[in-house]
Formats: C-alpha cells, sequence, structure tokens
C-alpha cells in the first residue's frame, strides 16, 4: 500500500516538472517597442502608461495598446507574443484573453493546451504559430502560420475546425463556426512580417523611436491614466467587461 501511494506521488511529481513554465508569472514581462501602451494591475484601478523598458505582467494583468503601437509578451519558455495596435488583452492562467485587437503568438510546445479566447472563439494549442484579429464587434478572424490549432465557437464547445499552415477561418459572431476553412498566402504574408521588423517564428525588432507622452495637467494626480477608455465591444448580449470563462482541456 505505501509503496503504491509512493509510486502515485512520484509520478504526480513528475507530471507536474515535466509541465512548461509558461505561466510562472513572475517571469513574465512586456516590452514596448514602438508606439504607446498601458497597464491595469489585475483589472483593478488606473491605467498607466509603460515606457519602453520591460515589465513584469502577472496572471490578470490587462494590457492596452494604442495606434502604431507593436509591444512583446515574453514567457520564461521561450515563448513570444507580439501584440498589434489597439488591442486589448488579459492574461491568464492557462492563456490570453483576447478583447479586440491583433496579436501573433509564437508558442513553445506546452504540458498543456493554451488558449486564446476572444468574445466569439475560442483558439487552443500546444505549440505553434499563428495570429488571432479581433475587431470591435466580437468579430475574431485565426490564421495559422506553422503547427495546428484548433478553433471553437462559444455555444458549440464539442465541435472543432483544425487550422494548419496556409489555412485560416473567421467566427462572425457565438454559435457560428464555419465547416471548412478559408486558404491565405501564409509564405507572403510571413515576408510582409519580416519587412515590417520582424518574422512570425522570430520577436520583432522595432526601433528605439516612442513618442513622448503628453505632459500631465496641474492637479491631475500622479501615476492617472492618460489614455481615453476602452472601446467596447458589442454584440450579442456582450456588455464589453467580461469575457466568457474559459474550459479547461486536457490534451489528448
Amino acid at each position: 500500500m505505501k509503496k503504491t501511494m509512493f509510486l502515485a506521488l512520484a509520478l504526480a511529481l513528475l507530471s507536474l516538472s515535466s509541465m512548461s513554465p509558461l505561466c510562472a508569472e513572475e517571469n513574465i514581462t512586456f516590452q514596448l517597442m514602438r508606439g504607446r501602451a498601458a497597464l491595469n494591475r489585475q483589472g483593478v484601478g488606473n491605467w498607466l502608461d509603460l515606457g519602453p523598458e520591460p515589465m513584469v505582467v502577472r496572471i490578470q494583468d490587462r494590457l492596452r495598446t494604442e495606434g502604431e503601437t507593436r509591444g512583446e509578451i515574453k514567457y520564461p519558455d521561450g515563448s513570444v507574443f507580439r501584440v498589434k495596435s489597439n488591442s486589448i488583452l488579459t492574461l491568464l492562467d492557462s492563456g490570453i484573453q483576447l478583447q479586440v485587437g491583433e496579436a501573433l503568438f509564437n508558442l513553445q510546445k506546452q504540458g498543456r493546451t493554451f488558449q486564446v479566447v476572444t468574445p466569439t472563439a475560442v483558439c487552443g494549442v500546444l505549440g505553434t504559430s499563428f495570429d488571432v484579429n479581433v475587431d470591435r464587434f466580437g468579430k475574431t478572424q485565426v490564421r495559422v502560420f506553422n503547427g495546428i490549432v484548433g478553433v471553437k465557437t462559444h455555444g458549440q464547445e464539442l465541435r472543432q475546425l483544425v487550422l494548419q499552415r496556409g489555412m485560416m477561418t473567421q467566427v462572425q459572431r457565438a454559435g457560428s463556426l464555419d465547416s471548412q476553412p478559408q486558404r491565405f498566402d501564409a509564405g507572403k504574408l510571413e515576408k510582409e512580417q519580416i519587412k515590417e521588423g520582424g518574422s512570425t517564428t522570430s520577436p520583432a525588432k522595432y526601433g528605439p523611436e516612442r513618442p513622448p507622452l503628453p505632459r500631465e495637467k496641474p492637479g491631475s494626480g500622479a501615476g492617472k491614466s492618460l489614455l481615453p477608455p476602452p472601446p467596447q465591444i458589442l454584440r450579442d448580449g456582450y456588455d464589453g467587461r467580461n469575457l466568457p470563462p474559459i474550459r479547461q482541456e486536457t490534451p489528448k
């Protein structure tokens, strides 16, 4: 009996040690490469403007970017997420909630499913390169450059559309999922990414240029956000504040 319990404990410890430290939050950083971005700690309080220095971010923190902005979220296992202009996202223990905007994900192979949740879709991956674009109405576009991505929609979790390199799909609204993927020229898009300042498989390198922040108005208070309130997503029954909950999945 004691031997059996010991073996079970050893197997449990082994499985934990083999899991990727993707969400070891003390090692997650966000670095602003160009433009302007703001951080909201744990979803409460003011939005604080970020400088070009790497900033440690934690689970449940929210990030927001303005126009003509590029930033990178780096994880301890080497995964890099490139956040583009006019985006709002929340870091989760099992993935990211992308409320609006666009992000490119270069994800290392994981010991569990990593999820990108939008107002209309859920993307589950174990390790790949893909991007997700969400407009202000919640419509979600997913494109895959390498690896495999499974796309689901809220309300139809038993259905899944599997995308490989050069495949894409658009989820117009929750409960609506295409039966077949669309095609796009992944090679051409990768060349465009390189011209822009990086590739789909390596961190982008943007110059140090960053417009100066406007000076605070007298009496406005230190640390007060200088950015306008985030745009609200408009879709069926969605209030623009709370995204649908993530469903935990065990990789097969």
